[in-house]
């Protein structure tokens, strides 16, 4: 679903909360997962977050995959993803 009419205003708000809280969630390790095309204002939400966190971090984006859908769609590698960035983030 491509950008409507409010959704600017939302994406201000979440964006001001996300620029404060993002860098804050540092040192915990987060992989950034974005389903969805890159026109959608859930893409570009989880973007701003990645882009605002501080390491270790990952970014992993299913255009094709819904709210949810990505274990489902892309179960093996999601599971490698997930395992293999835990294993080096904690590991460290």
């Amino acid at each position: 679903m491509p950008f409507r009419a409010g959704d600017s205003i939302l994406f201000e708000l979440v964006s001001a909360a996300i620029v404060v809280s993002a860098p804050e969630i540092a040192p915990r390790p987060v992989p950034w997962i974005a389903a969805g095309p890159a026109n959608e204002i859930g893409y570009w939400l989880v973007r701003h977050f990645y882009d605002g966190a501080s390491e270790p971090k990952e970014w992993w984006h299913v255009p094709e995959a819904g709210h949810g859908q990505i274990p489902r769609l892309r179960s093996e590698e999601y599971g490698e993803r997930i395992v293999s960035f835990f294993d080096a983030a904690l590991l460290q």
